[in-house]
């Protein structure tokens, strides 16, 4: 090869890597772009967790007690061996939940293990921490089987607490 046939070689070769530069500076530019797109959605996303997730990581049901609660100061009041949810109020709750619980991604043909052998969500509640924290907050006797300390099992079955203390 002679040095004329040298030169126009290294300008081709020049020339071929100033295109190859410009082509990955330009993927660089992209990939750039890319990223800044991708951090504004994470900042999104997390500013919209921030949002919803006002229960931090600890479900409702792990409140800290600052005092007793009141079912428990009930029972030793009333020297309680028990309370249990009469039927009919559990029954309630779990119809209204189930509606309330309509319309979701729960009820859209999804698996989950959320979801019990006949499809219900027995787990997630269907609302607001707030809400549930409202409606868990009181203590209602009235929606409550009190069984004293002491009760035979025969007598529990056979309904004699219940009437003795609604």
């Amino acid at each position: 090869m002679t040095a004329e046939e040298e030169v126009v070689y290294l300008r081709q070769e020049k020339s071929l890597l100033q295109e190859q530069f410009a082509q990955r500076d330009e993927l660089i530019a992209q990939l750039q772009h890319e990223i800044a797109r991708l951090r504004e959605q994470v900042d999104a996303l997390q500013e919209q967790l921030n949002k919803d997730s006002h229960t931090s990581h600890l479900p409702p049901s792990s409140d800290r007690f600052h005092r007793q609660p009141k079912s428990l100061r009930t029972m030793d009041r009333r020297n309680l061996g028990a309370v249990e949810v009469r039927a009919e109020i559990q029954e309630a709750f779990a119809t209204e939940m189930q509606k309330r619980m309509q319309g979701t991604v729960w009820t859209s043909g999804c698996k989950s293990w959320y979801l019990d052998a006949n499809g219900h969500n027995t787990t997630l509640w269907p609302g607001f921490t707030f809400e549930y924290r409202h409606r868990t907050r009181h203590f209602d006797p009235q929606h409550y089987t009190l069984l004293p300390q002491h009760v035979s099992t025969q007598d529990k079955q056979a309904g004699v607490v219940q009437s003795k203390t609604r």
